[in-house]
């Protein structure tokens, strides 16, 4: 599943960053801080990181983030991509 964000990373996030702990600057900071007051963000610079947590622990692979014309692309898949890929190395 691919979900296509309009708009770029900012502030020298790229997406290789997203997948360690990375220093996050939202574009509004208003808005940030009524999600973070309604307990919907725990704290800056996590949500990535609970993202490949979540996959892991449903047993799907890593997301992938990319950018592409403008957009921000993040890809899931399911966890039988897992099972392919042991298939793959044992067979090695």
């Amino acid at each position: 599943m691919e979900i296509i964000n309009p708009g770029v990373l900012h502030f020298n996030i790229t997406p290789e960053k997203l997948t360690k702990p990375h220093e996050s600057k939202p574009w509004n900071p208003i808005i940030a801080g009524v999600f973070y007051r309604a307990g919907v963000i725990e704290k800056w610079g996590t949500g990535t990181l609970n993202i490949i947590d979540w996959c892991k622990a449903n047993e799907n692979p890593k997301p992938i983030w990319e950018v592409r014309a403008d957009s921000v692309i993040t890809t899931f898949f399911p966890s039988f991509f897992l099972a392919q890929e042991k298939c793959l190395k044992n067979k090695l």
